[in-house]
Protein backbone atom coordinates (compact mmCIF):
# COMPACT_ATOMS: atom_id res chain seq x y z
CA UNK A 1 0.00 0.00 0.00
CA UNK A 2 1.80 3.44 -0.87
CA UNK A 3 0.54 7.03 0.60
CA UNK A 4 -0.40 9.17 -1.74
CA UNK A 5 1.48 11.99 -0.41
CA UNK A 6 4.93 10.06 -0.39
CA UNK A 7 4.09 8.94 -3.99
CA UNK A 8 3.77 12.84 -4.99
CA UNK A 9 6.52 13.94 -3.05
CA UNK A 10 8.76 11.15 -5.05
CA UNK A 11 7.39 11.58 -7.82
CA UNK A 12 8.28 15.45 -7.85
CA UNK A 13 11.67 14.97 -7.05
CA UNK A 14 11.72 12.11 -10.08
CA UNK A 15 10.53 15.19 -12.15
CA UNK A 16 12.78 17.63 -11.50
CA UNK A 17 15.03 15.00 -12.18
CA UNK A 18 13.86 14.51 -15.65
CA UNK A 19 13.08 17.98 -16.56
CA UNK A 20 16.17 19.23 -15.21
CA UNK A 21 14.53 22.96 -15.21
CA UNK A 22 12.57 25.15 -13.08
CA UNK A 23 8.76 24.22 -13.39
CA UNK A 24 5.72 26.49 -12.25
CA UNK A 25 2.89 24.82 -10.09
CA UNK A 26 0.65 24.68 -13.59
CA UNK A 27 3.99 22.88 -15.12
CA UNK A 28 4.26 20.20 -11.74
CA UNK A 29 0.10 20.03 -11.66
CA UNK A 30 -0.16 19.10 -15.41
CA UNK A 31 2.74 16.52 -15.30
CA UNK A 32 2.17 14.71 -12.26
CA UNK A 33 -1.60 14.92 -12.31
CA UNK A 34 -2.58 16.28 -9.06
CA UNK A 35 -5.00 19.13 -7.96
CA UNK A 36 -3.77 22.38 -8.00
CA UNK A 37 -4.48 22.72 -4.33
CA UNK A 38 -2.37 19.81 -3.99
CA UNK A 39 0.25 20.83 -5.79
CA UNK A 40 0.27 24.20 -3.82
CA UNK A 41 0.45 23.01 -0.52
CA UNK A 42 3.20 20.79 -1.74
CA UNK A 43 5.37 23.10 -2.77
CA UNK A 44 4.66 25.46 -0.26
CA UNK A 45 6.33 22.60 2.53
CA UNK A 46 9.16 22.39 0.52
CA UNK A 47 9.95 25.80 0.21
CA UNK A 48 9.35 25.97 3.56
CA UNK A 49 11.64 23.28 4.54
CA UNK A 50 14.41 25.16 2.34
CA UNK A 51 14.05 22.05 -0.43
CA UNK A 52 12.77 24.45 -3.76
CA UNK A 53 13.31 28.17 -4.08
CA UNK A 54 11.49 30.36 -6.80
CA UNK A 55 13.73 30.99 -9.32
CA UNK A 56 11.43 33.80 -10.76
CA UNK A 57 7.54 34.25 -10.40
CA UNK A 58 7.66 33.53 -14.72
CA UNK A 59 10.31 30.44 -14.34
CA UNK A 60 8.94 28.82 -11.15
CA UNK A 61 10.30 26.89 -8.78
CA UNK A 62 13.72 24.45 -8.44
CA UNK A 63 15.48 22.17 -5.88
CA UNK A 64 18.18 24.24 -3.90
CA UNK A 65 21.23 22.00 -3.20
CA UNK A 66 19.53 20.71 0.49
CA UNK A 67 18.25 18.02 -0.95
CA UNK A 68 21.86 16.84 -2.44
CA UNK A 69 23.20 17.69 0.52
CA UNK A 70 20.79 15.54 2.44
CA UNK A 71 21.38 12.89 0.10
CA UNK A 72 25.05 12.53 0.32
CA UNK A 73 25.24 12.17 4.15
CA UNK A 74 23.21 9.41 3.60
CA UNK A 75 25.03 7.58 0.88
CA UNK A 76 28.16 8.34 3.01
CA UNK A 77 26.85 6.23 5.50
CA UNK A 78 26.27 3.24 3.54
CA UNK A 79 30.25 1.59 4.79
CA UNK A 80 28.59 -1.70 3.06
CA UNK A 81 28.47 -0.25 -0.33
CA UNK A 82 31.65 1.50 -0.03
CA UNK A 83 33.40 -2.08 0.48
CA UNK A 84 31.44 -3.06 -2.63
CA UNK A 85 32.75 0.08 -5.02
CA UNK A 86 36.35 -0.78 -5.90
CA UNK A 87 35.85 -4.68 -6.68
CA UNK A 88 32.72 -3.85 -8.94
CA UNK A 89 34.41 -0.79 -10.37
CA UNK A 90 37.55 -2.85 -11.53
CA UNK A 91 34.69 -5.84 -12.84
CA UNK A 92 33.46 -2.87 -14.70
CA UNK A 93 36.48 -2.52 -16.41
CA UNK A 94 37.98 -5.93 -16.63
CA UNK A 95 34.46 -6.78 -18.38
CA UNK A 96 34.08 -3.45 -20.24
CA UNK A 97 30.11 -4.34 -19.72
CA UNK A 98 27.55 -2.63 -17.12
CA UNK A 99 28.02 -3.85 -13.35
CA UNK A 100 25.58 -3.84 -10.68
CA UNK A 101 24.62 -4.93 -6.92
CA UNK A 102 20.91 -6.13 -6.57
CA UNK A 103 19.49 -7.40 -3.07
CA UNK A 104 16.18 -8.99 -3.10
CA UNK A 105 13.31 -7.15 -2.09
CA UNK A 106 9.97 -8.95 -1.77
CA UNK A 107 9.57 -10.95 -5.14
CA UNK A 108 11.56 -8.87 -6.84
CA UNK A 109 15.31 -7.59 -7.16
CA UNK A 110 16.08 -4.30 -6.21
CA UNK A 111 19.35 -2.68 -7.59
CA UNK A 112 21.20 -0.74 -4.83
CA UNK A 113 24.56 0.23 -7.10
CA UNK A 114 25.29 0.32 -10.97
CA UNK A 115 28.65 0.96 -12.51
CA UNK A 116 27.67 1.78 -16.22
CA UNK A 117 30.21 0.05 -18.95
CA UNK A 118 32.24 3.03 -20.80
CA UNK A 119 30.78 1.58 -24.39
CA UNK A 120 28.36 3.80 -26.33
CA UNK A 121 25.88 0.87 -26.72
CA UNK A 122 25.60 -0.70 -23.31
CA UNK A 123 22.69 -1.75 -20.55
CA UNK A 124 21.87 1.29 -17.99
CA UNK A 125 19.80 -0.01 -15.52
CA UNK A 126 18.74 2.52 -12.75
CA UNK A 127 19.89 2.89 -8.75
CA UNK A 128 16.68 1.87 -7.09
CA UNK A 129 15.02 0.19 -10.29
CA UNK A 130 13.17 -3.04 -9.29
CA UNK A 131 12.79 -6.33 -11.68
CA UNK A 132 11.07 -9.37 -11.08
CA UNK A 133 12.82 -12.47 -9.57
CA UNK A 134 12.29 -14.82 -12.63
CA UNK A 135 13.74 -13.14 -15.46
CA UNK A 136 16.53 -11.27 -13.88
CA UNK A 137 19.69 -13.19 -13.70
CA UNK A 138 20.59 -11.77 -10.45
CA UNK A 139 17.32 -12.74 -9.25
CA UNK A 140 17.59 -16.73 -10.61
CA UNK A 141 20.67 -15.91 -8.22
CA UNK A 142 19.30 -15.30 -5.48
CA UNK A 143 16.56 -17.98 -6.00
CA UNK A 144 19.41 -20.09 -6.40
CA UNK A 145 20.99 -19.44 -2.75
CA UNK A 146 17.14 -20.49 -1.02
CA UNK A 147 16.78 -23.99 0.78
CA UNK A 148 14.30 -26.46 -0.98
CA UNK A 149 11.11 -25.59 0.96
CA UNK A 150 11.56 -21.69 0.39
CA UNK A 151 12.30 -22.07 -3.01
CA UNK A 152 9.15 -24.03 -3.62
CA UNK A 153 7.18 -21.44 -1.72
CA UNK A 154 8.66 -18.39 -3.68
CA UNK A 155 8.01 -20.40 -6.72
CA UNK A 156 4.55 -20.97 -5.86
CA UNK A 157 4.12 -17.10 -5.40
CA UNK A 158 5.23 -15.58 -8.13
CA UNK A 159 3.56 -14.12 -10.85
CA UNK A 160 5.22 -15.16 -14.07
CA UNK A 161 4.94 -12.08 -16.07
CA UNK A 162 5.79 -12.02 -19.85
CA UNK A 163 8.45 -9.45 -20.48
CA UNK A 164 9.62 -11.13 -23.52
CA UNK A 165 9.32 -13.75 -25.89
CA UNK A 166 11.85 -15.37 -24.13
CA UNK A 167 10.81 -15.07 -20.16
CA UNK A 168 10.40 -18.30 -18.65
CA UNK A 169 6.75 -18.98 -17.44
CA UNK A 170 6.73 -22.24 -15.77
CA UNK A 171 7.68 -22.92 -12.56
CA UNK A 172 9.04 -26.40 -13.27
CA UNK A 173 11.43 -24.80 -15.93
CA UNK A 174 12.45 -22.15 -14.05
CA UNK A 175 13.51 -24.59 -10.91
CA UNK A 176 15.02 -26.42 -13.66
CA UNK A 177 17.09 -23.64 -15.26
CA UNK A 178 18.06 -22.18 -11.62
CA UNK A 179 18.92 -25.85 -10.42
CA UNK A 180 21.53 -25.92 -13.64
CA UNK A 181 23.02 -22.39 -12.39
CA UNK A 182 23.13 -23.74 -8.99
CA UNK A 183 25.63 -26.64 -10.24
CA UNK A 184 27.56 -24.67 -12.11
CA UNK A 185 27.72 -21.39 -9.71
CA UNK A 186 26.76 -18.59 -11.97
CA UNK A 187 23.52 -17.58 -13.62
CA UNK A 188 22.35 -16.04 -16.72
CA UNK A 189 19.50 -14.40 -18.55
CA UNK A 190 19.53 -14.31 -22.66
CA UNK A 191 16.53 -11.66 -24.00
CA UNK A 192 14.44 -12.49 -21.32
CA UNK A 193 13.68 -9.21 -19.07
CA UNK A 194 15.05 -7.01 -22.44
CA UNK A 195 15.00 -8.40 -25.76
CA UNK A 196 18.76 -7.60 -26.41
CA UNK A 197 20.15 -8.42 -23.29
CA UNK A 198 22.37 -11.30 -21.38
CA UNK A 199 23.70 -10.86 -18.26
CA UNK A 200 25.36 -13.47 -16.31
CA UNK A 201 24.79 -12.73 -12.26
CA UNK A 202 26.76 -14.53 -9.45
CA UNK A 203 25.02 -14.27 -5.35
CA UNK A 204 27.46 -13.53 -2.30
CA UNK A 205 26.08 -13.31 1.40
CA UNK A 206 27.88 -10.75 3.94
CA UNK A 207 26.33 -10.50 7.22
CA UNK A 208 24.05 -13.17 6.73
CA UNK A 209 22.21 -11.02 4.17
CA UNK A 210 22.59 -12.11 0.67
CA UNK A 211 23.62 -9.95 -2.52
CA UNK A 212 23.58 -10.64 -6.22
CA UNK A 213 26.68 -9.24 -8.63
CA UNK A 214 25.51 -9.14 -12.24
CA UNK A 215 27.79 -8.08 -15.54
CA UNK A 216 25.36 -7.51 -18.17
CA UNK A 217 25.39 -5.82 -21.97
CA UNK A 218 23.56 -6.52 -25.61
CA UNK A 219 23.67 -10.05 -26.24
CA UNK A 220 26.24 -9.66 -29.35
CA UNK A 221 28.87 -8.66 -27.15
CA UNK A 222 28.52 -10.71 -23.95
CA UNK A 223 27.70 -14.13 -25.08
CA UNK A 224 31.26 -14.94 -26.93
CA UNK A 225 32.44 -13.67 -23.05
CA UNK A 226 30.54 -15.42 -21.23
CA UNK A 227 32.58 -17.75 -19.99
CA UNK A 228 35.69 -15.32 -19.06
CA UNK A 229 32.98 -12.92 -17.83
CA UNK A 230 31.60 -15.89 -15.02
CA UNK A 231 35.05 -16.21 -14.17
CA UNK A 232 35.26 -12.78 -13.73
CA UNK A 233 32.69 -12.59 -11.43
CA UNK A 234 32.96 -15.60 -9.57
CA UNK A 235 36.50 -14.28 -8.50
CA UNK A 236 35.06 -10.77 -7.57
CA UNK A 237 32.45 -12.31 -5.14
CA UNK A 238 35.09 -14.38 -3.63
CA UNK A 239 37.52 -11.33 -2.98
CA UNK A 240 34.92 -9.02 -1.56
CA UNK A 241 33.39 -12.02 0.72
CA UNK A 242 37.32 -12.83 1.83
CA UNK A 243 37.82 -8.77 2.26
CA UNK A 244 34.52 -8.44 4.42
CA UNK A 245 35.90 -11.12 6.64
CA UNK A 246 32.88 -13.46 5.33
Amino acid sequence: MSVKTAERLLDLIELFALERRPLSLGNIAGHLGMPNSSTHALVNTLLGRGYLYQTSKRLGYFPTRKLKQMSDAIANAAPLLDAFAPRLAELRDASGETVLLTKRQGDSVINLDVYESRQSVRFSPRVGERKPLHSTASGKAILGTMPAEELARTLGRLKFDRHTEYTITERAKLATEVARGKKRGWYRIVGENIVDLMSVAAPLSIAGETYAITIGGPIQRVKPRMAAHAERLLKTCAAIQQETGE
